[in-house]
């Protein structure tokens, strides 16, 4: 929602139209069909690692507007073959500490041209604002994810009330077939 909002607010200051818009999505799930850690969207999917372009489709880049990348952060590995793959590794999930908004990443483990990044983040970090919307968001989430599982429960029950209606459906035809029999004799 924060880069909707965002993206609405650029088209309106640029009357004309004219900022390039790349769009980066860091997605901390897994898309269906690809497992490439870098995906660059042209239109067409590129592995940035290899270069190779990319057959299979997925519904969410498929539904995008702009060229973009798309970081699967699940897909970013300890060894970098490439310089980005370096500079993405600052997300690697495996270093999350008890808080779930916070990664322990040492600078020194970074060339000094990323540093300046892991500085902005850190800072980022540290805002107020910044962590009370974080917590608004994981509370949505979570919100979601309820809603998500009550949904699935429902559909489970109703599943399963339908095949108990099937099988009513049956032995009420079976019991119909026994009375025209019983009728004819």
């Amino acid at each position: 929602m924060r880069f909707r909002k965002y993206l609405g607010e650029q088209y309106i200051k640029d009357e004309n139209n004219k900022i390039p818009i790349l769009s980066i999505y860091f997605l901390g799930y897994s898309l269906e069909h690809i497992q490439s850690p870098v995906i660059k969207v042209e239109r067409d999917y590129i592995d940035v690692t290899t270069g190779d372009k990319i057959e299979e489709r997925e519904d969410f880049i498929e539904s995008l507007t702009h060229d973009s990348f798309v970081i699967q952060i699940k897909y970013l590995k300890k060894e970098h073959k490439t310089e980005i793959e370096q500079l993405l590794s600052i997300f690697d999930q495996t270093t999350k500490t008890n808080d779930v908004h916070l990664l322990n990443i040492k600078e020194e483990d970074y060339p000094e041209k990323f540093r300046f990044l892991l500085r902005r983040l850190q800072k980022a970090a540290l805002e107020p604002e910044l962590r009370k919307n974080m917590d608004i968001e994981d509370e949505i989430i979570e919100e979601l994810e309820n809603l998500e599982r009550d949904i699935a429960n429902r559909d489970k029950i109703i599943e399963e009330k339908d095949k108990v209606l099937e099988k009513n459906k049956k032995e009420l035809e079976e019991n119909r077939k026994l009375i025209e029999e019983l009728k004819k004799n």
